[in-house]
């Protein structure tokens, strides 16, 4: 992942997303839940806008420059967030497992103690 560009302009931010999903260039905001937050007041309050893909670093610095730019090797969108959303339901998924076992393993043990007293 290499960075673009910071933004403090959401609206600006958000067409350079739709710029680059649109053309097949996957990329992820740093920032974007803090950054209004802060305003302009703080380094934070900037929006960081990341090329996923470094395949794709020299295209996306090619469209902020010329929006008509055609991408060499595009990607598709909507399967890369298809897999990211599937990805991320395996991943809890294996969250609440652990955290099944481990509460089943305290309860295991307070029952064991409760006995023993």
């Amino acid at each position: 992942m290499k960075l673009l560009t910071e933004t403090t302009d959401q609206a600006e931010l958000n067409r350079l997303r739709l710029l680059y999903e649109s053309k097949g260039i996957i990329v992820h905001i740093g920032n974007e839940n803090t950054a209004g937050n802060y305003l302009s007041f703080h380094p934070s309050g900037k929006y960081a806008l990341f090329v996923v893909y470094e395949e794709q670093y020299k295209d996306a610095k090619i469209l902020l420059e010329n929006e008509n730019h055609i991408v060499d090797n595009p990607l598709d969108i909507a399967v890369y967030k298809k897999n990211l959303d599937e990805s991320a339901g395996l991943h809890m998924g294996k969250m609440l497992n652990v955290l099944s076992i481990v509460l089943g393993l305290v309860v295991v043990i307070g029952v064991v103690l409760y006995f023993q007293v």
